[in-house]
């Protein structure tokens, strides 16, 4: 079961994704797009002169789940993999003591938990943007 993405808030307000299995993970393509992301993506793209040209679509779809990610889940540590879906976060929490991320490591079968990295992503708004 994916999180409850109804009323998304920025800095990371939805409910925290369990560990165990693959119910509570969240794919980030699946996050809403906030229009302060697309709005950031089309300035910096049309800046760099690349915005109409179709074979770099493969560009703004990473960058646009880098922003998603940091404008969900600003100011949080979290657990991601990337998948054939994309960015997927297994868990997030506000600290590694946080009940989401302790113990993840025996939470997780061994080949989740070794494609998995711990991030930490600056606040929505923040001095530091992923683009």
């Amino acid at each position: 079961m994916a999180l409850d993405t109804s009323n998304p808030q920025p800095a990371g307000q939805p409910a925290e994704p369990s560990a165990t299995g693959t119910a509570g993970w969240q794919y980030v393509r699946d996050l809403p797009t906030p229009p302060e992301v697309t709005t950031l993506i089309e300035a910096k793209c049309r800046g760099r002169g690349w915005w109409w040209r179709w074979w770099h679509r493969r560009l703004l779809d990473p960058a646009t789940e880098d922003l998603k990610l940091q404008y969900h889940y600003g100011g949080k540590i979290v657990a991601v993999m990337n998948t054939d879906r994309g960015l997927v976060v297994i868990a997030a929490g506000d600290d590694f003591d946080s009940p989401a991320l302790a113990n993840l490591r025996e939470r997780l079968p061994p080949e989740v938990y070794q494609r998995t990295a711990l991030e930490y992503l600056p606040p929505w708004n923040d001095d530091t943007t992923y683009v």
